[in-house]
């Protein structure tokens, strides 16, 4: 009986996919001081956003990323400047739990940018 109960149990890798993780980033994050950070996909294996004031003369930021670890994501994000400049860096996302992330990337270098490397704390908007 104690076998079989174990067989039931059995569950493969393959059977499993990344959406069957708690984390999700959709939705809005707070944390960013240039604009609300939203996150329309996420599929538990990649992630696309965006980050933009609405403003005639704002920065437009895109996000792309994939699940590298159960609550981690790395990708790229794109910046581009009303004058149409544009660069793209890579970042990491690190869940600490469901409502908060920790947020890096490497700093802009060009469209007459110089910017070290950054890290910010973001929340989930309820």
């Amino acid at each position: 009986m104690l076998i079989r109960l174990a067989s039931a149990l059995l569950v493969t890798s393959s059977s499993l996919s990344m959406s069957a993780f708690a984390y999700d980033m959709k939705g809005a994050w707070y944390g960013n001081p240039d604009c609300l950070v939203q996150f329309w996909h996420d599929d538990g294996t990649s992630v696309r956003g965006n980050c933009y004031s609405g403003a005639a003369n704002a920065v437009y930021h895109e996000f792309r990323g994939q699940y590298i670890r159960q609550n981690m994501i790395s990708g790229s994000i794109t910046r581009r400047d009303p004058s149409g400049c544009s660069e793209e860096k890579p970042f990491t996302i690190t869940f600490s739990n469901q409502n908060t992330v920790s947020y890096f990337q490497k700093g802009w270098k060009e469209c007459g940018l110089d910017l070290p490397d950054g890290t910010q704390s973001w929340k989930r908007q309820r």
